[in-house]
């Protein structure tokens, strides 16, 4: 089973439990914000230093985020896959290599 990773701007804790909450923490191996990266999301350099914790190529994360620049932009340029989550269905930018959802289950885990 491929392993899941979560990132965010809130804390691993507060991450944890929304996930319990809602009966997903089982899909989920581990949490990256800015308090355990040491990087707010938005730049590069926050993907680029989850890829080295974690041992893998940028290639092989995909990043689902809700912010094109914070979260897409900024994910490809770190060399990770990247799906737009745009559920209000807004224009998409001159970047047009990543995939754009409208609704979470579009998504397979």
């Amino acid at each position: 089973m491929t392993k899941n990773y979560i990132f965010n701007k809130i804390s691993t804790h507060a991450l944890a439990l929304a996930f319990e909450r809602v009966g997903l923490s089982q899909f989920i191996s581990g949490y990256f914000c800015k308090s355990n990266i040491g990087l707010s999301k938005g730049s590069s350099a926050f993907y680029q230093r989850i890829t080295n914790k974690l041992g893998v190529e940028p290639s092989q994360l995909t990043m689902v985020g809700d912010s094109l620049e914070k979260d897409v932009i900024s994910a490809i340029e770190a060399g990770l896959n990247a799906v737009w989550f745009n559920p209000r269905s807004l224009e998409k930018e001159s970047h047009s290599n990543f995939r754009t959802i409208s609704q979470l289950h579009e998504l397979s885990i």
